[in-house]
C-alpha cells in the first residue's frame, strides 16, 4: 500500500498478498514477491509504479521468492532457487542452483554474493554456523556462472 507522505491518505493498495521480506524500490519501481489471486494463486516477483501502483510485470518463477535486490537493470531473487532477471520487463536472465534456500544477496564488483543452505526443509536462519551445511555463493551477475 502507498500512503501520501504528507497527508497521510492512502493513495493505493495493491491487490495481491504480499509476503517475504520487504519491499525494494529503485527508479520509481516497487519490487516484491507475492500471491497474486489471479495466478491461481502463484508465487510471483511483482514489479509495481511507486506512484500510481499500477503493475508493470509480474513474473511467475519455479521457488518461493523470499529476497530481492536491485543491481542497475538486473534484480536478483533468492528463494528455493536464485534468479536474475531484466527490472524492466521480468524476464529471467539465468538461474543457479535449486533444492537450497538462497538468502539476501549482496553485489559488488560484477559479483553476486549469496549464502544458501541446503536442505530446504528449514527457513531457519543459520549461514555458516557451527556444523552447518551453509555456503557463500559468488556468481558472475551477468552469466550467473561461479
Amino acid at each position: 500500500m502507498a500512503l501520501d507522505a504528507a497527508a497521510g491518505t492512502l493513495l493505493w493498495r495493491p491487490p495481491e498478498l504480499c509476503f517475504g521480506a520487504p519491499p525494494v524500490v529503485a527508479n520509481g519501481v516497487i519490487y516484491r514477491a507475492a500471491l497474486v489471486p489471479a495466478s491461481n494463486p502463484a508465487e510471483t516477483l511483482l514489479a509495481r509504479d511507486a506512484h500510481s501502483g499500477r503493475e508493470r510485470w509480474h513474473s511467475l518463477l519455479d521457488s518461493g521468492i523470499l529476497y530481492v535486490t536491485v543491481s542497475g537493470q538486473t534484480l536478483h531473487a533468492g528463494g528455493s532457487s536464485f534468479s536474475a532477471l531484466r527490472s524492466d520487463a521480468g524476464h529471467v536472465v539465468w538461474r543457479y542452483g535449486s533444492r537450497a534456500q538462497f538468502y539476501q544477496p549482496v553485489i559488488a564488483d560484477g559479483v553476486v554474493f549469496v549464502a544458501s543452505s541446503n536442505p530446504p526443509n528449514s527457513l531457519a536462519w543459520h549461514p555458516f554456523g557451527i556444523d552447518s551445511n551453509d555456503f557463500l555463493n559468488a556468481l558472475d551477475t551477468r552469466s550467473g556462472a561461479p
